[in-house]
């Protein structure tokens, strides 16, 4: 299994604090306001699953909503390595 990424790491034990530290911090080093994949911020672990994917499936709307406040430089729409997005992961997890 490979390394997860800081934030990845701090949004799986459920740390808001440490996630906004984290976001503040590589924020500020990629200044520019246009989502990257290449970005920290957009990191995908060993099954294409973001920090933002993570937030949604522990349901931590704390966090999710410190992600998702930070959309230009989050991109929303990450597909995972099965070529699914957070949205359709989310309804097949969580029907209503």
């Amino acid at each position: 299994m490979g390394k997860d990424s800081e934030l990845v790491q701090a949004v799986k034990t459920e740390d808001l604090i440490l996630v906004q530290r984290i976001i503040g911090k590589l924020k500020s080093k990629h200044r520019k306001s246009v989502s990257s994949k290449k970005s920290p911020l957009n990191f995908q672990d060993d099954v294409g699953f973001s920090a933002l994917h993570h937030a949604s499936l522990i349901g931590n709307c704390g966090i999710l909503g410190t992600l998702l406040d930070n959309h230009n430089h989050i991109i929303v729409d990450l597909k995972d390595n099965k070529g699914k997005a957070l949205v359709s992961i989310t309804i097949l997890l969580f029907p209503l």
